[in-house]
Formats: C-alpha cells, structure tokens, sequence
C-alpha cells in the first residue's frame, strides 16, 4: 500500500512505488494495453476527469474498465491518475492515494465541482474528447 506520505510528495504519482510492474508496466505481459491507457490519461485536461470504462472504451476495448483500473494502479510518476474516477464520481480506492479525502482535494484545486453526497458532478466534469480520425487501439490516441 501507498502511504500518504508518499502521495504528498508527488500528488499524481498513484503508483506503488515499489512493485516491479511499476518499473516495468509490461512485465505482466501488458505493455502496448498499459501505454494506451496512459497515453489516454495524459492528455485528461485539468478540470475534467474521465471514467475507467470510457479510457476502456477509447482504447476499443470497452469491457477492460477492470484492467485500466489494474493498469493505474501501477502508473508511472508524473501521471494525471487522480483525473481518473469510477462512472458514479467516485474516488480511487483508499490505498491508491492514502485516503478518498487526498485524491478529492487535488480534484477540487483543479476546479472539479462535487455533488452534497461527497461525488463528482459527472455532467460538468466528465472529459468528453474529440474522437481521433484513427483509432486508439495500436500506439494511442492522436488527441489534441
């Protein structure tokens, strides 16, 4: 588990940091999917956030939200992860960030607006980007 610690030090680092597919995304076979998934995550704008079944379903793969899940959780330094939500608004789960409350507030200083019950306002916030003329299934998505 990531320590809160550690996720003050480099807020959008939601990776554990020690685990060897951090170092090496591919080394459970997966290198070309978890590219693709974090090429789509670097280009979420601050002030939007995007789903786990909507990078799936970028990728063309629209039932691995699962997998894009699995894939952030071993995200490389540097990453926007906290853009990235469950499809009710939902926060990461708690070992990613160290807590809800920590991913919730680096939302809030990039201006994501939050609902009375504690969840994203997903019709103001959700990413909703261009679709590409190619597709993002081989070497990402040509976002601008």
């Amino acid at each position: 588990m990531m320590k809160p610690s550690s996720a003050a030090k480099n807020p959008s680092y939601a990776a554990k940091s020690s685990g060897s597919a951090a170092k090496n995304p591919g080394s459970a076979g997966n290198t070309g999917f978890f590219r693709q998934v974090y090429g789509i995550v670097d280009k979420i704008p601050a002030g939007k956030v995007a789903t786990y079944g909507q990078i799936a379903a970028l990728m063309g793969r629209p039932l691995a939200a699962k997998m894009v899940g699995f894939a952030m959780s071993q995200a490389p330094a540097g990453l926007p992860c906290h853009r990235v939500v469950n499809r009710l608004g939902e926060m990461a789960p708690r070992d990613i960030f160290g807590s809800p409350a920590f991913q919730q507030k680096l939302l809030e200083d990039e201006g994501i607006a939050f609902l009375p019950n504690g969840r994203i306002d997903m019709k103001k916030c959700l990413w909703d980007p261009p679709i590409p003329a190619g597709d993002c299934t081989s070497s990402g998505c040509d976002f601008p």
